[in-house]
């Protein structure tokens, strides 16, 4: 279930820390859009043979199936691991440049009415 949810929260939170980190000034790349599609087909397709795999590894007392099984989650949960280091690697790309000039909509009208 843990592994199941970070597919989630870590998006969530690289996006909150990229905000964060532009001083809420800019915001950053959606949450949803952040996963790189091949590597979750990739997780997805792995998690799918390897449930079934498990549980008929179990079911029969096959050690083939149940090495097969458990081969293809340790190979999932790899993948989806190295997904979540890409998320979080993108973040500092996202952090605009302290010293660039403020060019933003909402930053505008607020040094205006000062």
């Amino acid at each position: 279930m843990v592994v199941a949810m970070e597919v989630r929260l870590v998006p969530l939170f690289a996006w909150y820390w990229a905000f964060a980190r532009s001083e809420f000034k800019v915001a950053p790349t959606p949450p949803l859009l952040m996963r790189d599609r091949t590597l979750q087909t990739i997780v997805f397709i792995g998690w799918a043979f390897a449930v079934p795999a498990l549980a008929a590894g179990f079911a029969f007392e096959s050690p083939v199936w149940l090495a097969a099984g458990a081969w293809s989650l340790f190979a999932s949960v790899a993948v989806g691991a190295l997904d979540n280091t890409f998320v979080l690697l993108d973040v500092p790309r996202q952090h605009p440049q302290r010293n660039q000039p403020e060019h933003d909509e909402i930053r505008e009208p607020q040094r205006r009415h000062r």
